[in-house]
């Protein structure tokens, strides 16, 4: 709570702003220097750069009674299952907890591309698409007979195939 000569001085620089703003006057330059010691004067951080995080390598999984660590390169997609998310594999299937929207935060864009609001697949592995005679746009996997359909919010990812 502020001390009432803390409020007034609030309400003084209020009114100037407001009349600064009134005025056709330019605000006057604070050096960056001097914004920072306010800031800290008051307690506030200053705002950091946020630098994207590097994109997940490694996922641990349950295959079965083990826990499997797995390299992200190894994926072909991911599909959400209930409370789970699917890990598919050229050599089978595990699970993890992790919802597929906090996955897709960690992964590499350019790598993997969400064609279904529950389905992420690595690009490398999409050998091309067909459309069946419903329109519905499917993706087909390299080395895989199952074929993914694509909701119609991803398909101009494909529009160029």
């Amino acid at each position: 709570m502020l001390k009432p000569i803390g409020l007034e001085r609030l309400q003084r620089t209020v009114d100037r702003l407001r009349e600064a703003l009134r005025s056709s006057a330019p605000a006057p330059a604070v050096a960056p220097d001097a914004l920072q010691a306010l800031l800290r004067q008051l307690g506030v951080a200053a705002p950091v750069a946020a630098s994207a995080p590097a994109p997940l390598q490694w996922i641990r999984a349950a295959q079965g009674t083990e826990t499997r660590l797995i390299a992200v390169d190894e994926v072909i997609y991911f599909q959400s299952n209930d409370k789970y998310t699917s890990i598919f594999l050229a050599d089978g299937e595990s699970l993890i907890r992790t919802p597929l929207s906090k996955l897709k935060e960690q992964l590499d864009p350019q790598q993997f591309w969400q064609i279904h609001r529950g389905v992420i697949v690595a690009a490398r592995h999409v050998a091309g698409t067909r459309t069946d005679f419903r329109g519905r746009l499917h993706v087909k996997l390299k080395g895989r007979e199952e074929q993914l359909v694509v909701s119609r919010n991803y398909v101009d990812l494909f529009r160029q195939m």
